[in-house]
C-alpha cells in the first residue's frame, strides 16, 4: 500500500516518512487542503480548511474551467448542519447536482473564522461524463468559496486552479543550504521573433575535485522571465580531439548570446544534455543515492545554456535575466546518473496531417541500441514527457520478451503549459534487448487546415521523453525518424532541397509542377487527404521502417550509424487496470482501450542529413 498526503500553500514542501508523504502549496493562506491516496483500495481522501463561514467549492478539471469539471460544494449552515453535494460543471453557471453522488462527506465543522471539510471518493467512479477519473494524468485542481452559505457567484478573487498529478510521488526536497549553488543565466535582449533559440556559453566554477550535481531549479528574476522562457536545455560542451577546449569555448564565455543556428559548430560540440526544463516545471532533485559528475577531468569545463524564448507579440527590446540554479556537492554519491533522449527525431519527416484529431507519432529505441546497455540494465528514476501544442496523449512504452510492460509514464491529458520532471514511484529497469516506443497522440484541428511537421517552434511538433537513469553510459540519444524516402513516396514527391540553414520546411524540386513549393504548403493546400489515405499513412508510420540513431552527441567523431527499426511485432499488449470494466460498466474513456529508387547515393545523403540534424537541430 502506498499512502500520500498533500496540502498546498504558496510553495511546495515535502516530508517523507515510510509510506507517508506530506506536501504543501500556498494559496495566500485563505484556502488550504491535504489529500491522501491509497493505491490498493484506490480511494483518495481530501481535507480542506478555508477562511470563510460560507460555502466551499472544490473540483478537478481537464481545462481549469468549470465546463465538464467534477465539482463538489459543501459547508456548514448557520444552524450547524453540514450540507454537501456532488456536482458537475456545465459552464459559468451554478454546477448541476449529479444523479449519482460519488463524493462522500466524512467530517464537517466550522469555527469563528474557518470551515473544515473532509471528503473522499474512488479513483474511478464510472459515472459517465459527470465525474473525472483520478490517475497518472495531469489534471487541474479548481477551488472557490463564498462569503455566505447562499451558493452564488464567488467573484473574481475567491477562486483559482493549479496543475496537479495527484498520484505522483513527491520530488525529493532536501535542505539545499548544504549544497553549493552555481547560477547560470543569460541576460540578453530577447529576440523579437515569435520563437527563438538563444545560446550562451558558460564556464564551470573552479573545483579542486569531482563534484556531483544533485538538483536543478529555475532562476527567474522577473515576471518577464517566467512569461517568455518556454523551455531551456543545459548542455555540456566537449571539444573535438586535438582541440584545446579553452581555445574553442573561452572566447564565448561572458559574451552576449546568439541565435543557436548562428553557431552550428559550437553547438555541435555541446551535445550532452545535463538538464531539461519546460514551462510549468518545478525544482528537480535527485534521490540521495545518485548524482551527476562534473569536474571529472580536472580541466576547465564548458556548458551551453540553450533558451527557447516564446515572444508571441514579437516585443522589441525586452531584456531580462533567465536561467537556472545548479546544486552540487563534493560529497560523492554511490551512483553516477546520466540523461537520455528518446522519441522521434525533430525533423520534417514527423509529418502530422491537417485536421487530425487522434493521430499517433512514434519514436523508437530498439533492441539494437539497448543491447549496448550494461548487462544489469539501466535504472530510471525520473522522466519528462515533451510535446508541443498538438500533443494530447503521451506515453513511453516498453517491450520485453514478446510482452508490453506497464508504461514507464503516460499522460492522457497532456498540458503543454505544464511539463514537469516526474519522479517515478519505483525505479524502472531498461534491460539489454528491451524496446522502447515514445507514443504521442496529436490533434491538429487547432491549426485550421495546416499540416504540422517536426520543428523547433511551439506551433510545430516534437515527441520526446527525457529519462534520468544510472549507471551513466556513453549513449545520450536513442531516437528514430520515419524513413524520409517513404515520406516522398507517400506524397508523390520525387526530390526536395533545404530552404536554407536552420530551415526545417524543405522546398520541392520535382515533380516539375511543384518546383519551388514548400513542403508544408503542398501538404496543407494542394494534397488530397482522403480518409483512405489517412488510414494508410497512419498504418505506415507504425508498421514501416524507421531510421534509428543510437549515439552520444558529445563523443562521436564519425558519422553515427543509422539503423532500420520497426514497431515490435507479435506483442502481448499491456492492459492497464480498468475498475469500470471490472464492474461491468462503461470503461474509462480517457484510456487507450510513383516508385522511388533508393540507391547508394540516396542513402549516404540521408545519413548526412541525419548527421547534420544531430549536430544542429536535435532538441
Amino acid at each position: 500500500m502506498f499512502l500520500r498526503f498533500c496540502s498546498w500553500a504558496i510553495f511546495w514542501t515535502c516530508i517523507v516518512s515510510g509510506e507517508k508523504v506530506q506536501k504543501s502549496l500556498s494559496l495566500d493562506g485563505a484556502y488550504s487542503s491535504s489529500w491522501s491516496a491509497d493505491l490498493e483500495s484506490r480511494i483518495i481522501s481530501f481535507e480542506v480548511h478555508v477562511a470563510t463561514k460560507g460555502w466551499i467549492g472544490f473540483g478537478v478539471s481537464h481545462t481549469g474551467g468549470m465546463e465538464k469539471s467534477d465539482i463538489l460544494i459543501g459547508g456548514v449552515s448557520e444552524d450547524g448542519v453540514p450540507y454537501f453535494t456532488d456536482r458537475h460543471g456545465i459552464g459559468t453557471v451554478e454546477p448541476v447536482i449529479d444523479n449519482h453522488q460519488d463524493w462522500v462527506l466524512e467530517e464537517a465543522s466550522e469555527n469563528a473564522t474557518h470551515t473544515y471539510l473532509k471528503f473522499s471518493r474512488n479513483f474511478e467512479t464510472c459515472d459517465g461524463e459527470d465525474d473525472i477519473a483520478i490517475g497518472e494524468d495531469t489534471l487541474k485542481l479548481i477551488w472557490s468559496f463564498g462569503s455566505s452559505d447562499e451558493i452564488k457567484y464567488h467573484g473574481a478573487i475567491n477562486r483559482g486552479s493549479l496543475h496537479i498529478n495527484f498520484l505522483d510521488p513527491p520530488m525529493p526536497d532536501p535542505d539545499t543550504s548544504g549544497f553549493q549553488t552555481w547560477v547560470v543565466q543569460a541576460n540578453d535582449v530577447m529576440p523579437s521573433d515569435n520563437t527563438s533559440y538563444w545560446c550562451t556559453i558558460h564556464k564551470r566554477p573552479q573545483m579542486n575535485a569531482v563534484h556531483h550535481v544533485v538538483g536543478f531549479d529555475t532562476r527567474f528574476d522577473s515576471p518577464e522571465a517566467e512569461r517568455h522562457t518556454h523551455h531551456f536545455i543545459f548542455r555540456k560542451c566537449v571539444a573535438p580531439r586535438g582541440t584545446d577546449p579553452k581555445e574553442l569555448f573561452e572566447p564565448h564565455v561572458g559574451q552576449p548570446g546568439q541565435d543557436c543556428k548562428a553557431r552550428p559548430f559550437i553547438q555541435g560540440q555541446c551535445g550532452t544534455y545535463l538538464f531539461v526544463w519546460a514551462i510549468g516545471g518545478r525544482k528537480t532533485m535527485f534521490p540521495d543515492h545518485v548524482g551527476h559528475p562534473i569536474g571529472e577531468t580536472g580541466e576547465d569545463e564548458y556548458f551551453m545554456l540553450e533558451i527557447h524564448y516564446n515572444n508571441p507579440l514579437e516585443t522589441i527590446g525586452l531584456q531580462f535575466p533567465t536561467g537556472l540554479e545548479i546544486y552540487h556537492t563534493e560529497k560523492l554519491r554511490p551512483n553516477e546518473a546520466g540523461i537520455m533522449t528518446l522519441g522521434h527525431i525533430v525533423y520534417w519527416a514527423q509529418t502530422i496531417p491537417p485536421d487530425s484529431e487522434d493521430f499517433h507519432v512514434y519514436g523508437h529505441c530498439s533492441l539494437m541500441c539497448t543491447n549496448r546497455f550494461p548487462p544489469n540494465g539501466l535504472n530510471v528514476f525520473n522522466i519528462l514527457l515533451h510535446s508541443h501544442m498538438s500533443g494530447r496523449k503521451l506515453k513511453l512504452q516498453q517491450f520485453r520478451d514478446g510482452k508490453e510492460l506497464p508504461w514507464f509514464a503516460y499522460d492522457d491529458f497532456y498540458d503543454f503549459n505544464y511539463q514537469q520532471n516526474r519522479p517515478l514511484r519505483e525505479e524502472k529497469k531498461i534491460m539489454p534487448g528491451d524496446s522502447l516506443v515514445m507514443n504521442c497522440v496529436c490533434d491538429t484541428k487547432w491549426k485550421n487546415g495546416s499540416v504540422v511537421i517536426g520543428d523547433l517552434g511551439i506551433t510545430d511538433e516534437m515527441c520526446e521523453a527525457f529519462i534520468w537513469y544510472y549507471p551513466r553510459i556513453l549513449i545520450d540519444t536513442c531516437m528514430s525518424s520515419y524513413n524520409p524516402i517513404n515520406i516522398l513516396r507517400d506524397f508523390g514527391i520525387q526530390h526536395m532541397t533545404s530552404a536554407g540553414a536552420g530551415e526545417m520546411d524543405p522546398v520541392i524540386r520535382r515533380p516539375a509542377h511543384l518546383n519551388g513549393t514548400r513542403y508544408t504548403t503542398y501538404l496543407s493546400t494542394m494534397f488530397n487527404w482522403t480518409s483512405e489515405f489517412r488510414e494508410k499513412y497512419q498504418n505506415n508510420l507504425k508498421t514501416s521502417h524507421h531510421l534509428q540513431v543510437c549515439a552520444s552527441l558529445a563523443n562521436f567523431t564519425t558519422l553515427p550509424r543509422a539503423e532500420f527499426v520497426k514497431f515490435p511485432a507479435e506483442i502481448e499488449p499491456y492492459e492497464p487496470y480498468d475498475a469500470c470494466a471490472r464492474q461491468g460498466t462503461t470503461p474509462d474513456p480517457t484510456k487507450d482501450n510513383g516508385a522511388l529508387m533508393l540507391d547508394h547515393s540516396h542513402l549516404l545523403s540521408l545519413l548526412f542529413v541525419l548527421w547534420v540534424f544531430l549536430l544542429e537541430y536535435i532538441r
